[in-house]
């Protein structure tokens, strides 16, 4: 899991909505949910985080958990889960 963010400068009126600054980062900020296989780092699923007053960066990493296949959560190798600092909340933990 990651929050990824994507610095822009300048005026985008087609990404108004998306655009914001979140740790002293303006621009478009993703959460993205990884799939990883030794070496191997697969992009499963992403969510926009909209700005304040939509749901947390935590709470969009909680839905992209649950897109996971329950196939994938039933092997043999127990899945381990890595998210960084933005995913501290009690809610995420």
């Amino acid at each position: 899991m990651d929050l990824t963010s994507l610095e822009k400068t300048g005026k985008f009126a087609e990404l108004a909505d998306w655009v914001h600054t979140f740790n002293s980062v303006h621009g478009v900020h993703l959460v993205v949910l990884y799939l990883c296989c030794g070496e191997l780092r697969l992009p499963w699923a992403f969510q926009v985080w909209r700005g304040k007053g939509t749901p947390s960066p935590a709470q969009l990493a909680l839905k992209l958990l649950r897109t996971i296949p329950a196939a994938l959560l039933a092997g043999k190798q127990r899945p381990r889960l890595h998210a960084d600092g933005g995913f501290e909340s009690t809610e995420f933990i």
